[in-house]
């Protein structure tokens, strides 16, 4: 079989394959809307803590976490205007 012939099959198979339905979960608009959003981070001078933004209260405040896990601590309590963090001062 020639190398045109081999490159077509190649292709048809690879386009039926990726043509089959492929299960997946559907989510409501209200679900998506209650999604929480994380931007940025930085680690501590220490590196024991990570700091970051989220929009968890709705808007985005600054948080740290500890690197080995744990609740996150709000810096901020903006209701208003996000905090978007940008690193730790060192």
């Amino acid at each position: 079989m020639n190398m045109q012939k081999l490159h077509f099959l190649s292709s048809v198979l690879l386009f039926a394959v990726g043509c089959q339905k492929v299960p997946h979960i559907e989510y409501t608009i209200e679900q998506f809307m209650e999604t929480t959003s994380i931007r940025g981070s930085s680690f501590s001078h220490d590196e024991k803590e990570i700091l970051f933004s989220s929009d968890a209260t709705g808007i985005y405040n600054a948080y740290t976490v500890a690197v080995d896990g744990g609740t996150p601590k709000a810096l901020t309590q903006n209701t208003t205007n996000s905090i978007l963090i940008i690193s730790f001062f060192p």
